[in-house]
């Protein structure tokens, strides 16, 4: 919100600047109130420009915030102090840092602002004739209702800013919550499919009914519904602790020709990826295979990836590895699959979303692998993106901070 909120009043103080610089021109004030109008609007256009750009930042603010202070204080002295439109602008200022400050930051600026009107106060109370007279009672009613029309202006914009942030908000936090819900009914149903599944198979092993071979694969079902199984539940363990900022990361030294060659036979045992016909295969494409990083963390993003790339992709080839791109170490995850609609481009990486294709078959997945998988990404001080052509296949990209501090807690 404060971004739209700077961005919004940036603009309307460069045409407030404008419009002064004319008024006061045409009313006959001194060549100081007309230049000051013209700083105005350049600086105002300037920062509408910053937050255009997405440069804003805590800096930014303080400078604004200070731009709007040191003004309004150049503007009391030359716009006759107390008798113009002056002090409606400390009333919009203080409203501004009200939508830009809060807690200790507001107090503060809040004291600053009370001293500087008591200031002036002082000085206007102690020396009347100080900040001088208008000519006549037209031009400072005139100067007077302009004030009173530029605040009713930034007033009304910072109005419709809260009001249409708290409704994006509003639609935000009741998708959440829906999107939620059908993650739990989604969740009750993956947990419970793969328990079944260890349950049942588990009482048809010791019946003497099946022959060796059968059982042989009952337990090839129970290994892989325990395995997945296991792997939800640390996601879901893993989700939590990001919403605390409890997750932690162990850094050491990874080969990753091992790693990849454990992901590969990992994969390729797999029961319900043989039948597929799938041609799983990697790429290490370093003169280095080694680097420093949480192996668990690159293991699970990997693992979530080329989990996702399978269950989309009935036959042809899924393809992971690492290249050198840029200067940068880029991990990938390939698959010959359906592809991804580009209109759903940009909601994969979100919580609790899970894209299916409508007639298709319904495949396992809670909505959380991927938002995961940024997540850590991210917090390896990396990114992730995506190239996919709908029904061609997809190729997922991302980058780690391979030297990441290994006390690092996030």
């Amino acid at each position: 919100m404060k971004q739209r909120l700077i961005i919004l009043t940036s603009l309307i103080m460069t045409f407030f600047g404008l419009i002064s610089m004319v008024t006061n021109y045409l009313l006959g004030f001194g060549p100081v109130m007309v230049g000051l109008m013209a700083v105005i609007a350049v600086l105002f256009f300037s920062y509408y420009l910053v937050g255009r750009f997405n440069l804003m930042d805590r800096k930014i603010y303080m400078l604004i915030s200070l731009t709007f202070l040191v003004i309004i204080n150049i503007a009391w002295f030359y716009n006759y102090g107390s008798r113009g439109p002056v002090f409606l602008m400390f009333i919009i200022l203080y409203a501004f840092y009200i939508f830009i400050w809060e807690k200790r930051m507001l107090l503060v600026v809040s004291v600053v602002l009370l001293i500087n009107v008591l200031v002036l106060f002082l000085l206007e109370w102690q020396n009347p004739n100080f900040t001088g007279n208008y000519p006549d009672e037209s031009l400072r009613i005139s100067d007077v209702y302009l004030g009173l029309f530029i605040a009713i202006l930034l007033i009304l914009a910072f109005a419709l800013t809260v009001k249409l942030n708290y409704m994006r908000e509003y639609a935000q936090a009741r998708k959440s919550d829906q999107l939620k819900s059908a993650f739990l009914a989604n969740m009750s149903h993956e947990i419970r499919t793969p328990l079944n599944a260890i349950v049942g198979f588990s009482s048809l092993v010791s019946d003497d009914v099946f022959d060796q071979e059968q059982k042989d694969e009952f337990k090839r079902m129970i290994n892989e519904n325990s395995d997945y199984l296991m792997f939800l539940i640390e996601d879901i363990i893993d989700l939590s602790k990001i919403e605390v900022g409890a997750l932690q990361f162990k850094m050491s030294e990874v080969r990753l020709d091992e790693l990849f060659e454990k992901l590969k036979q990992s994969f390729g045992r797999s029961p319900g990826h043989d039948r597929k016909q799938l041609h799983i295969h990697y790429q290490l494409q370093l003169d280095n295979p080694t680097i420093s990083t949480d192996v668990f963390r690159l293991e699970q993003i990997l693992r979530n990836l080329i989990n996702n790339a399978i269950k989309f992709t009935e036959q042809g080839e899924v393809e992971f590895g690492v290249e050198q791109r840029d200067g940068e170490i880029t991990f990938y995850v390939k698959d010959s699959g359906i592809g991804i609609r580009p209109e759903n481009i940009e909601i994969i990486f979100d919580r609790f979303v899970k894209v299916e294709e409508r007639g298709k078959n319904m495949v396992r997945g809670t909505g959380i692998g991927l938002f995961l998988s940024k997540q850590l990404i991210e917090k390896l001080g990396g990114r992730i993106w995506v190239e996919s052509e709908y029904g061609h296949g997809t190729t997922f990209y991302f980058t780690i901070n391979h030297l990441v501090d290994e006390k690092a807690v996030f």
